[in-house]
């Protein structure tokens, strides 16, 4: 197994737990989200100012939605977002210079298939490993467990229950090369600690909406396609079928509304020695546990480092209702095009 096979797994991992636990929205929600990076990273991130909190307004009324980011006092909106199923048109508005942008979904399609970036330059996929690359034995292990802590706190008079759910993804890699085996273990932990109510009435209308998105995208055969190297390497991996499996009863503790979630995402990786065809030891090897899981840790360091800290919390959920010219650029705004439409000239 390559190693980029077994990033593929992590990757899958997450994003069928993330699809399981989604959690849908409300009718209309004001939300805060606050991302604090670490280390050299996290010192690169707040000098651009991501360690301010974004609050956004999100509304959903039939077949359309719309997203505003608000002020840092959470009342004036900045920009906003707005997806209209039935025309199929992405709306992006900024307040500040009255401008607007628009996109039909058939460019938003054509620009995901040809791997434009957010400048519209194509995304250097890099070389492929050559066919004599060395391939990789990789021992997976996956656990997911949710704790009810019986902690009660109520949220907009809704009676939420403390939560703590914990993913523990680790892999033991040994790889033969012409100088010998090279070993490397590594992992990544994520905790959430969250507090979830019962559902609220109305919230699967976001939910509900995504799917749309996602099918008017073009985009369920590559969830699909997910979906099913996921079941296959499952098939290949007792071990991990039985995480997954695990994993599924563990998620339904979780079924509600969550009103705050923190979470803390770890990388931790054992130094190994790289052993010649004589079963002598050579150097220190810690490669394999560094490329997957981040920066390795010292013999006498046992806690893991701590790459991302994050926060999540609704500030409220109500019905909403909103006229169409909600869902429409302003009179007043001047549309321009976007990145990627003006490279298509």
């Amino acid at each position: 197994m390559r190693l980029s096979k077994l990033i593929l797994i992590f990757t899958a991992f997450m994003f069928l737990i993330t699809i399981v636990q989604a959690d849908a929205g409300g009718m209309s929600r004001k939300t805060e989200t606050k991302l604090d990076f670490k280390g050299a990273l996290g010192a690169i991130m707040k000098m651009g100012g991501a360690e301010k909190p974004i609050i956004q307004a999100e509304t959903v009324v039939g077949n359309k939605r719309r997203i505003d980011t608000l002020d840092k006092k959470g009342e004036k909106a900045q920009s906003s977002d707005i997806i209209d199923l039935d025309n199929e048109l992405l709306i992006t508005l900024d307040h500040k210079k009255k401008k607007y942008t628009q996109m039909t979904f058939a460019e938003w399609r054509e620009m995901l298939e040809t791997g434009f970036g957010e400048l519209g330059a194509p995304v250097d996929e890099g070389e492929e490993p050559p066919d004599d690359e060395p391939e990789t034995e990789v021992e997976f292990k996956a656990d997911l467990s949710v704790e009810a802590t019986g902690e009660k706190k109520d949220f907009n008079s809704h009676s939420a229950e403390k939560m703590i759910m914990t993913i523990k993804m680790e892999a033991e890699a040994e790889q033969q090369t012409e100088t010998g085996t090279e070993t490397g273990k590594g992992g990544v932990n994520v905790i959430s600690t969250m507090w979830v109510s019962e559902k609220v009435e109305g919230i699967d209308v976001f939910d509900d909406f995504n799917l749309l998105l996602v099918e008017k995208l073009g985009m369920t055969p590559t969830i699909t396609s997910v979906k099913g190297v996921m079941d296959n390497l499952m098939a290949n991996n007792s071990e991990l079928a039985d995480a997954m499996g695990k994993a599924e009863e563990e998620l339904e503790k979780l079924d509600g509304t969550t009103w705050v979630n923190e979470t803390r995402y770890e990388s931790w990786g054992e130094k190994k020695e790289q052993v010649d065809d004589s079963g002598s030891s050579t150097q220190p090897f810690g490669g394999i546990a560094k490329g997957l899981f981040g920066k390795k840790k010292d013999k006498d360091d046992d806690k893991p480092s701590v790459l991302l800290e994050s926060q999540f919390k609704i500030i409220k959920i109500e019905p909403a209702s909103a006229k169409d010219d909600f869902f429409q650029a302003p009179e007043n705004y001047k549309l321009e095009k976007t990145a990627y439409q003006k490279i298509q000239e």
